[in-house]
């Protein structure tokens, strides 16, 4: 399977859950989010990708820690983290952070 086959089809899975799904950048931009992120941050898509995760939808008190767990790679595997949405509400979600290399 080509590296674009591969990519598409991880987007269409996670586009399909019903849980909530991001992918950043090794600098923390988002590459992609699911319909279910959207829907529960209050943004549309458009107004998502490329940005700055942490500037988004971490809460300030949080945010230069989660940002230093991402650029150093090392994100707990399994957390229940704040996330802001769109009105400045603070949700509590239970991540699961996989590392995807060439994906």
């Amino acid at each position: 399977m080509l590296l674009g086959d591969r990519t598409r089809l991880l987007r269409d899975v996670l586009e399909g859950l019903q849980l909530l799904a991001v992918l950043l950048d090794a600098e923390g931009r988002v590459q992609f989010c699911n319909g279910p992120l959207l829907k529960t941050c209050g943004y549309l898509r458009e107004e998502v990708i490329g940005k700055d995760w942490f500037e988004l939808f971490v809460p300030l008190d949080e945010r230069e820690a989660r940002r230093g767990e991402h650029l150093a790679g090392a994100p707990e595997p399994s957390v229940e983290r704040k996330i802001l949405t769109r009105d400045g509400e603070t949700r509590l979600v239970q991540w699961d952070v996989i590392h995807l290399d060439g994906a």
